[in-house]
């Protein structure tokens, strides 16, 4: 299925007021889809979809997925995007991250199943742990900490990997999961914490950009309009996703100098302990072969984040 194809059907969508589910909202409402997004607004916020107020296509319910809901509607596609995913927000809100990925993902799995609705579980990078192999394929099961502090997010992922799959195999419900990596672009939070935006406030405020450790570990982005695009609802529903990011692997270190040449800034550093060392990056080889794609463009080369830049988006 894709959605280019499929016009007046209706998909919910889960964590519809949050960073990535805005950006999904909109692209369903372009091609033409019903859309009714879900949020309980605890790390979103309804000024993202204040635009799309006017469009009777568009319906939003303040929802917390984690409680018994019923929606009154056919339903073709469920996207479950609600989440806590910013590591400030899941490490203030540990129980109700576990209980979204858990408890919600059993109520989002039930949705779908009692409409014969496709499912797009909204996944991590983050389910391969401190990874032992680089970059990593999706038959790598990861390096995992069940108990640390970051867990809560971790194995509330997997755990709804597990739901997901556990859900195709005993009612043989069509789902999808994706594996996000580290995304950025309009509407993120400022103050969330996460690389981009944190590097980028401070260097804008003439603040030094932290860097943990000697910045050699790396990370692999995706500007959020390539993310939506890469999904399999935009793409070819039939086929096997693999990670979708950007190819190159960037030292932390490296980043300030590609905001000098983006953005024109000159920001100093300020060095801080590590807790460890991590390199994470997806292998799209798989992809590559079978989208006949190489995916995303590399970041920080002029792209948005929250505001327009001056540079190229190519």
């Amino acid at each position: 299925m894709s959605v280019r194809r499929r016009s007046s059907a209706t998909v919910v969508i889960t964590g519809a007021a949050g960073f990535l589910g805005s950006h999904l909202c909109e692209c369903f409402l372009k091609r033409d889809w019903r859309v009714l997004g879900l949020d309980n607004l605890l790390t979103g916020t309804a000024q993202n979809l204040a635009h799309l107020a006017g469009d009777a296509r568009f319906r939003f319910m303040r929802q917390d997925v984690t409680t018994p809901f019923f929606v009154d509607v056919p339903v073709d596609l469920v996207l479950h995007f609600a989440c806590p995913a910013s590591p400030r927000d899941y490490l203030r809100h540990p129980i109700h991250t576990l209980k979204v990925d858990s408890v919600g993902t059993l109520h989002t799995l039930g949705l779908a199943k009692a409409h014969r609705a496709r499912y797009l579980l909204a996944s991590t990078s983050e389910v391969y742990g401190d990874p032992h192999v680089h970059p990593q394929p999706e038959s790598y099961w990861g390096h995992v900490n069940p108990i640390g502090p970051r867990s809560a997010y971790d194995e509330a992922k997997r755990f709804a990997e597990a739901l997901t799959m556990a859900y195709h195999r005993a009612h043989r419900l069509d789902a999808r999961i994706v594996r996000i990596f580290n995304t950025y672009g309009p509407r993120m939070r400022a103050g969330d914490g996460r690389v981009i935006p944190q590097f980028i406030t401070h260097a804008l405020s003439g603040i030094p950009l932290p860097v943990h450790g000697d910045g050699r570990q790396t990370r692999s982005f995706c500007f959020v309009d390539d993310l939506v695009e890469g999904m399999p609802p935009m793409r070819d529903w039939r086929a096997r996703s693999s990670p979708w990011a950007t190819p190159k692997r960037s030292p932390c270190s490296n980043w300030p100098r590609s905001s000098h040449r983006s953005w024109e800034l000159r920001p100093t550093l300020s060095i801080w302990p590590c807790p460890r060392m991590t390199r994470r990056v997806g292998n799209r080889t798989f992809g590559r072969r079978k989208r006949g794609s190489d995916g995303p463009r590399p970041c920080l080369s002029g792209r948005d984040c929250g505001g327009r830049s001056s540079g190229s988006r190519a």
